[in-house]
């Protein structure tokens, strides 16, 4: 899942909303 700030969220065991950087 590509977030719009450009990282890649992989939604595991967080947020799917929170961007990972």
């Amino acid at each position: 899942m590509a977030n719009d700030d450009g990282s890649v969220d992989i939604g595991i065991g967080d947020d799917d909303t929170k961007p990972r950087h």
